[in-house]
Parts: C-alpha cells; sequence; structure tokens
C-alpha cells in the first residue's frame, strides 16, 4: 500500500509544457524546434524519418518568464523533400510526435506558403484564430491540395499582431500558441511585430528569425525557392531611413540573383486601406515605392502582405508588377462596412469584410509565376466554409496585350472613348487619358480602371468590359488628344494606342451660376443660417490644401468651430423658365473633403418656385473620406422651378473641431443626361459615367487623325501621385489620419500607385437611378 500511495504523489520536479513546440527559421536541410515548459534545463528533441523517431538532439535552454524555460533545438543535416517525424523533451514532459516536411533543395521546385494576420483574439468570438487554423487552413489544404498541412506549405507569414497585449504573457500561450498549435508544430512561422505586440520582450524571446536585418529579429529576409521573403517592422520607433536604406540592398541583390524571380514582403501597416483610413501610414509608401521601382527595373514582380485592418483587400499598382494585399483578419474582430470612415482607391480591385486567409503557390522554371488565392470564412453574420473569393495569378515573363485603337463619338456633353475589341489573356484593366496636346505632359483626364472592384459587398465594375469610356468634363472649343492602353490580369501592358486628336466644339450647359463657388471672395455671397462659415487659406488654423486656387470654404470652421454649420445661396434660373418647363436638369459638381475621416461636409439644392416656396428637393451629395473627392449630380428639375437653393452643411462627428471642407461648387442648367447620353455609346453598351466631369467633346476619328467636336465649359481638375502612382485626380493633399482604436499613425503624402475615391460615391456623373443611368466607382 505504501509503494502504491508513493506513485501516486507527483514528482515535485516534474516538469510541464506550457508552449507546445513550433518550428523556426528553416532551411532545406535544417530547421530550429522551440518550445516553452514550467520548469526544467534539459532541451531534446528525438526524431526520425517515421514515427519510431530513433535519433536524439539536445540543444539550448534559457529564462522565460517567471520560473518558466525556453528551449531551442536545431535539426541539421535532414534530407531534403522528406517527412521528419520529432517530439520534444524536457525531464518529464514530453510532447505528442509531430511531423515537418523538409523543402526541395531545388530552386526550380514549386512551393506553396500561408499569409494571414490579425489573430489577436476578439473577446466576443474568442475561438475564431482556432477555427482559422483547424476548419480553415487544415481542413482546406486537405480537401483542395489533399495534402497534411505540414507537407503543402513551406512556411507561413504574419504580418503583425499575433496578440491583443504583446506584454500579456498568458496571451501568448493562450491565445495564440494554444489554438495554433497544429500548424505552428508542422510548419516554420516567420512573423513580424504588429503595433499590439508593444514592442515587448515576449515576441523577441519566442521568435528566432533570421539575423540579417537592419535591426535584429525586427527585420530579415530569407531565401526559398525562386523567391525571396522580407521581414520589416513599421511600428512607431522603426519606422527609419536605416530600415529602408536596408531593404534598398535586400532587394538589389535580389535584382542580381539568377534564382530569384519574384520578392514578397511583409509589414503590419497599410499604405492604403479601404475599409479603415485611420490605419494608413505613410511610410509603407516609402515601401512600396521601393519594391515598385526594383520589379521594374529588374523585371522581377514583387507583392507585399498587410494586416492592421481587420479585413481582405488585393490591389496592385498601376504602373509597376507589384501587388498589395492585406491576408486578416486571422482572428480579430472583424472592420465591417460602415463601421469607420473607408474609401474606394483606384488601386484596390477586392476588399471584403471577412475572416480568412491567403495561399500563394509559387511556380518556377521557364516560366515563373504566382498565384493568390483569398479562402474566406465570413464574418459573424455571414459565415462561409473556405470560401474562395479571389484570385490572381502573376507572370515573370508575360505576354502583353495588343494596343488599343482609340476612336471617339458622341455628342457635346458624352464623348465617348473606346479603344476596340481586346485581344490578349484575360482583360485586367484599360488606362484612358485626354491631354493638352498628344505629348500628354498635361492630362486633364487620366483613368485606371480594373476589371473588377468589389467594394461595400458589391463589383461596381460588374458588366464592364472596359473598352470604352464616358468623358464628361473637357473644356471648350479646345484642341485635344486622347489615347488609352489594355491591361492583362497577369499586370501586362500594351503599348499606348496611337494619339486621337480632336477639338471639342460649343457648351450645350448654362455658364456657372453660383458666384464665389470656390471661397475665393471670401463668404461673400453666402448666408450663413447656423454656426460658422470660413473662407480659409492653405493650412491656415491646421486645415488643409484647397482643392484648386488659394482658399476653400470650412462648413462648422476650424479658426472657430461650431459642431453643425450651415449656408445658402440662392440661384436666380427665371431667365431659363422655358427649358426648365419642358424638362431641363440642374448638373451640380463640389468638391468635398474632412480630415480624418469623421466629420461630414454635404450640398443640396433646393428648388424654389417664383414663391420661393419649395418644389423639391435634389441628391445630397455627401462626403467623409480625407482628401478632395469630386462629386456630381444632374437632378431634373421640377417644372415651376424659378430659383434654386444651393446649401451647404458640415457636421461635427468627432474631434474639437468641424472638418467638413466644400471647394469648387458649379452649377449648370441644361439638359436631362439620360437624353444626352443614353443614345451616345457604342452600340449595346450601358451609359459608363467616369470620374471626368461634367463636360464632353463628341465626333469621330481613328488612329492619329483628328475630330471635331463640341464639349461644355466647366474646366477640368488634375493632380498627381508618386511612387508609381495612379493618374490624375482632382487634387490630392497631405492630411494626418489618426488611429482610434489602435495606434497613432504619421503624415499622409500621395503615393504608391493610390487615389481617393469616396465611399459609395466620388461619381462624376451620379444622376437618379429613376433615369435608368448606370453608376461606375473609379
Amino acid at each position: 500500500m505504501l509503494t502504491l500511495l508513493l506513485a501516486l504523489v507527483p514528482c515535485a520536479d516534474a516538469q510541464d509544457l506550457l508552449v507546445q513546440p513550433y518550428l523556426q527559421d528553416a532551411t532545406p536541410t535544417s530547421v530550429w524546434v522551440q518550445w516553452e515548459t514550467d520548469s526544467g534545463e534539459e532541451a531534446v528533441v528525438e526524431w526520425g524519418l517515421s514515427p519510431a523517431l530513433g535519433e536524439e538532439t539536445a540543444g539550448i535552454s534559457w529564462p522565460g518568464v517567471g520560473e518558466s524555460r525556453m528551449h531551442a533545438v536545431e535539426l541539421t543535416g535532414l534530407p531534403t523533400d522528406s517527412d521528419v517525424h520529432y517530439r520534444v523533451r524536457t525531464g518529464e514532459a514530453l510532447s505528442p510526435v509531430y511531423a515537418l516536411h523538409t523543402d526541395p533543395a531545388d530552386p526550380e521546385a514549386s512551393l506553396r506558403f500561408l499569409a494571414m494576420s490579425d489573430m489577436q483574439r476578439d473577446w466576443l468570438h474568442p475561438d475564431k484564430f482556432r477555427e482559422v487554423v483547424e476548419d480553415g487552413v487544415i481542413d482546406f489544404l486537405v480537401d483542395d491540395v489533399g495534402l497534411d498541412v505540414g507537407t503543402a506549405l513551406a512556411f507561413t507569414l504574419i504580418p503583425g499582431d499575433l496578440v491583443d497585449n504583446g506584454n500579456n504573457i498568458s496571451e501568448w500561450r493562450n491565445t495564440f500558441f494554444e489554438p495554433g498549435s497544429e500548424l505552428l508544430a508542422a510548419v516554420p512561422t516567420y512573423p513580424v511585430p504588429g503595433n499590439h505586440e508593444n514592442d515587448a520582450d515576449h515576441f523577441f524571446r519566442y521568435f528566432k528569425l533570421p539575423e540579417n536585418g537592419a535591426v535584429l529579429e525586427h527585420s530579415w529576409w530569407f531565401d526559398r525557392g525562386n523567391v525571396r521573403i522580407v521581414g520589416l517592422d513599421s511600428n512607431s520607433g522603426y519606422r527609419t531611413d536605416a530600415q529602408l536604406e536596408w531593404l534598398e540592398g535586400v532587394l538589389d541583390d535580389a535584382a542580381g540573383n539568377p534564382e530569384i524571380d519574384f520578392v514578397f514582403a511583409q509589414l503590419h501597416h497599410p499604405h492604403r486601406s479601404e475599409l479603415w483610413l485611420s490605419g494608413e501610414l505613410s511610410y509603407t509608401g516609402d515601401v512600396i515605392a521601393l519594391l515598385e521601382s526594383f520589379s521594374t527595373a529588374s523585371g522581377k514582380p514583387s507583392a507585399h502582405f498587410f494586416g492592421h485592418t481587420h479585413g481582405y483587400s488585393r490591389g496592385q499598382s498601376r504602373d509597376h508588377s507589384h501587388v498589395m494585399v492585406n491576408v486578416a483578419s486571422a482572428g480579430g474582430n472583424v472592420d465591417y462596412w460602415g463601421q469607420y470612415a473607408q474609401a474606394d482607391y483606384d488601386a484596390f480591385a477586392v476588399t471584403t469584410d471577412d475572416y480568412g486567409f491567403v495561399l500563394v503557390d509559387v511556380t518556377a522554371g521557364d516560366d515563373p509565376s504566382f498565384q493568390i488565392r483569398r479562402v474566406s470564412r465570413g464574418n459573424i453574420g455571414s459565415p462561409r466554409d473556405n470560401e474562395v473569393r479571389d484570385t490572381l495569378t502573376v507572370r515573370r515573363f508575360p505576354v502583353p496585350p495588343d494596343a488599343p485603337v482609340v476612336t471617339a463619338d458622341g455628342p457635346p456633353e458624352c464623348l465617348w472613348l473606346s479603344g476596340g475589341p481586346y485581344s490578349g489573356r484575360a482583360h485586367g484593366a484599360t488606362q484612358w487619358q485626354v491631354g493638352l496636346d498628344c505629348s500628354f505632359s498635361e492630362t486633364l483626364v487620366d483613368q485606371w480602371l480594373q476589371h473588377t472592384n468589389v467594394y461595400g459587398g458589391v463589383d461596381r465594375q460588374a458588366g464592364d468590359d472596359l473598352t470604352d469610356v464616358l468623358i464628361t468634363e473637357l473644356p471648350a472649343e479646345t484642341e485635344l488628344c486622347a489615347r488609352a492602353r489594355y491591361r492583362d490580369q497577369d499586370l501586362a501592358w500594351s503599348e499606348w494606342s496611337e494619339p486621337l486628336a480632336f477639338v471639342t466644339g460649343e457648351t450645350v450647359l448654362s455658364p456657372n451660376l453660383i458666384v464665389n463657388g470656390g471661397a475665393e471672395d471670401g463668404t461673400a455671397d453666402w448666408v450663413v443660417t447656423e454656426g460658422v462659415l470660413e473662407s480659409l487659406t492653405s493650412l491656415e488654423c491646421d486645415g488643409i490644401e484647397p482643392n484648386t486656387g488659394e482658399r476653400y470654404f470650412s462648413v462648422g470652421g476650424l479658426c472657430d468651430s461650431s459642431v453643425f454649420g450651415a449656408a445658402h445661396q440662392v440661384v436666380d434660373v427665371s431667365d431659363y423658365a422655358d427649358e426648365i418647363d419642358a424638362g431641363g436638369s440642374a448638373w451640380l459638381q463640389a468638391h468635398l473633403a474632412n480630415w480624418g475621416g469623421s466629420d461630414e461636409p454635404s450640398v443640396q439644392l433646393v428648388f424654389l418656385d417664383e414663391g420661393d416656396a419649395e418644389l423639391g428637393r435634389g441628391t445630397r451629395l455627401s462626403d467623409r473620406t480625407t482628401g478632395w473627392e469630386r462629386f456630381a449630380v444632374a437632378d431634373p428639375m421640377p417644372a415651376g422651378t424659378r430659383a434654386v437653393r444651393v446649401e451647404l452643411t458640415g457636421t461635427r462627428n468627432a474631434g474639437s473641431d468641424n472638418d467638413s471642407y466644400v471647394d469648387d461648387l458649379v452649377l449648370q442648367l441644361g439638359p436631362r443626361p439620360d437624353l444626352l447620353c443614353a443614345a451616345s455609346g457604342p452600340d449595346d453598351t450601358p451609359l459608363d459615367t467616369g470620374d471626368t466631369g461634367l463636360g464632353a467633346g463628341s465626333g469621330t476619328a481613328t488612329g492619329g487623325g483628328t475630330a471635331t467636336a463640341t464639349a461644355t465649359g466647366g474646366g477640368a481638375g488634375s493632380g498627381s501621385a508618386t511612387g508609381g502612382g495612379s493618374g490624375s485626380s482632382s487634387g490630392t493633399t497631405s492630411v494626418e489620419v489618426t488611429d482610434t482604436g489602435r495606434e497613432a499613425t504619421d503624415k499622409e503624402p500621395s503615393g504608391c500607385g493610390c487615389q481617393h475615391s469616396g465611399p459609395g460615391g466620388g461619381l462624376p456623373l451620379l444622376v437618379l437611378l429613376a433615369l435608368g443611368l448606370r453608376r461606375r466607382a473609379d
């Protein structure tokens, strides 16, 4: 009996595993195995080429937190492209037997890797990360690839926010390592810190990353197969020129390495984020610019993965073979549509508010390529079971499509440009330009339209074959030139078309009837009915730059702020009574902006009879995105309208200032847009309203010929972008974005191929649905 009782008493120095084994810093013939125990110095891995094991390798131990101990063993001399079975041992603590698969030694061998981020625990749905790993990654690979996770994947990339609070050791053990154990024990993991890691020692205690970066383990790189993988730290304190210089050297080396076909980088913060503008960071734009330059100079495509925003986005640079992918959320609460200030950027083709992960399949050989797939788990309100919602394939040596042949046709306000039939791999995008001359050194129109634009739950490009576009803002009686180029879905551009010269004619719209629509004369001609209206110069009272000219309106005020501001101007339109009563329309344009995406400027027309009684209201234009956006609408005017009241409002939703900005207001009268435009497009083509304004030219010409057309006045806006940026806009500006739940970010310049385009708007011709006109967002 005494012997039995002694056997039941636990050993005083017995060890327990706090963190099951996980893989780090692998090569085709080696891998580091790490784990954590509550005590004990022994660090041994028992391993072999079968579950019987048979080999032992000892390693090192070092202090963890409190009494815990960290352990690491490097297994070397492993056979390539082989299954290796192993378990770890520290004293009495013994793990289950796990299996890993070493990579092939051949740099021409294909490989697959996983990218996901922001698995920090959502305390309302605490088991999401486990679901993404076990029901998502592991089940999908078995069902789709037919392989276990260790054999199917070469490695896993995690661009940050592994835990909710990096200073909390229990979160590392219980919310990252424990729910992810089946993946982490089978596949080497390479993370970079997010802001939720808090630069804590725990991150660097747990992970052994390549020791070749600008700052040890904050940046690093490694090669596998025909790809180079680069990790960067985008957190405050590490956004340094030294890291950028180091990256430039790593990219230069990859450019000269004949075995490298592609470069993939990861960092936490986005440069542009459609779901959550406050998460944007300009430093990431500097990183993107280096990757874009590398790809263009070397001919080797690149991609970067990020997180921070809890949803998926995929886009590509306009002028470079570079892809940008948000690989969240693997567990953190989803950022839903309508929850924050959001924007539809030209560069992004797909954005979804869901949980999921990204798989990248890379091939080498004579035709190297990589394919990105987003596998979705849906969200709380709309679950999905490993649905592939987005796919992109990029080739190193694509065959460009044939150049388009541009023609022009249509009445004055509705110039259709057509590029003719597309010839090449699947059509991916078209860029249209209208310049002051055929050198295109200064453009009035620069549109980049992609074959998909999944935003807000719908594809805004559905049904557009990208071979024609409606241009609706050009100066009257002016010699201009148009051209276009086609891009395939491998990111290869055709040559530009031969330029098409044409001359616009006279306008059929009225002159601008608003007086002082750009605030250049202060607040003259505007009646303030509530709060504050200010006319501000560039950056006055910590504001922004005007869209054009020297001044803009702050509706609600910055120097003297009010929660709500309202002002109006009454425009006498009695001289146009016959045209109005015959069914005319009021064509309204406005540029709207705010600072951080919270406050809301708006413009609306009110139609009045000769006694100033209200007959009806036009479409309300409003905006909650940062940066200037052009909005426009053509509203039918009720018969009997003899005056139009132009109403401006600004509503403060956050902060101490009312950041509701308005500039460049234009009101013109003319025919209904459906009568002007519906019959002017190519045969069987729905009306397509691109974001280029209200004026247009008409005429017909091909090749390098000349056409004569009529066009409206109303001018045109232009702008620029850096870092291989998108085409012209109506003038983007530096704004400061503030992280209201995660982390403050810095001043935000333009760049990286991204252009503002307001959420649910930013459209040039927001004609009423009753007119049967199809809307398009940039």
